[in-house]
């Protein structure tokens, strides 16, 4: 594995025109250290900035510590899709999947593929994109792959209505990993209403209320999440909102559930 990596770094990377010649002295375990934990420090900067030069700016920043880190041969597996990641967010698709994919070459790990997934579903390859979540799932079933599948399937339904029950298999399965959270059951509701209104069933727009007012009941009882950002009011629009949508068939819906 480790020749294996030093191959890929060492054919990828321009050194200079000796660098095919002549060996490179073993830099201080510290400066090799600082400069992968510089790019991960760098990394989540740039994702906490709301200003988009200094966005990029910073991902690029990322990108070149975690490249430092590759030449002195690094954490180098991590580094090549924390590599590829940075390059992506910076808007180099081509070059993020030619790295990502090198890391998978190398390791068929459940974070590379994730990792290829986000950046596929960034440049808008949903059906890409949730191969590689799927392959992440089947590795390493976690409620971030899921949520990272669900988002694809979510858009990706919104041409083609088969996709909701696909989409509905993974935020149940949010709402299993992290029952305390109100916004799994917010988006749970809205996978069912959407379903009810294609499909014109009383029985999923029930499903649909039920789910959000788990979600209120939860705000209401100040449960701890860890996306503290939706408000008691904007829920109860939601809910609001879909009764309305409901409209169509609520004579067929049980009063109690109005």
């Amino acid at each position: 594995m480790k020749l294996l990596l030093e191959a890929l770094v060492a054919g990828s990377i321009i050194l200079g025109s000796c660098a095919s010649t002549q060996r490179q002295e073993t830099p201080a375990l510290e400066q090799i250290v600082n400069d992968y934990q510089r790019g991960i420090i760098l990394k989540s900067t740039a994702e906490t900035e709301t200003d988009p030069l200094q966005k990029r700016g910073l991902y690029n920043s990322a990108a070149n510590a975690f490249y430092t880190a590759m030449l002195k041969r690094n954490n180098t597996y991590d580094a090549m899709i924390e590599y590829a990641d940075c390059t992506s967010q910076s808007g180099d698709f081509n070059q993020a999947l030619e790295w990502i994919d090198k890391a998978i070459t190398l390791d068929k790990t459940d974070k590379a593929y994730d990792t290829k997934g986000l950046i596929c579903a960034k440049n808008g390859f949903l059906s890409l994109a949730e191969e590689c979540f799927t392959n992440a799932i089947a590795t390493k079933d976690t409620a971030q792959y899921r949520w990272h599948r669900f988002q694809t399937r979510f858009k990706t339904a919104q041409t083609e209505n088969s996709y909701f029950e696909k989409a509905l298999e993974d935020i149940k399965k949010i709402t299993e990993f992290r029952p305390e959270e109100p916004e799994g059951h917010v988006l749970l509701s809205s996978v069912y209403g959407s379903m009810a209104l294609n499909k014109l069933d009383p029985s999923l727009a029930r499903q649909s209320y039920n789910a959000l007012r788990s979600a209120i009941e939860l705000i209401d009882a100040r449960k701890k999440t860890k996306f503290n950002n939706i408000e008691n009011n904007e829920l109860i629009a939601l809910y609001r909102i879909q009764k309305k949508q409901f409209k169509p068939i609520k004579k067929k819906i049980e009063e109690e559930n109005y």
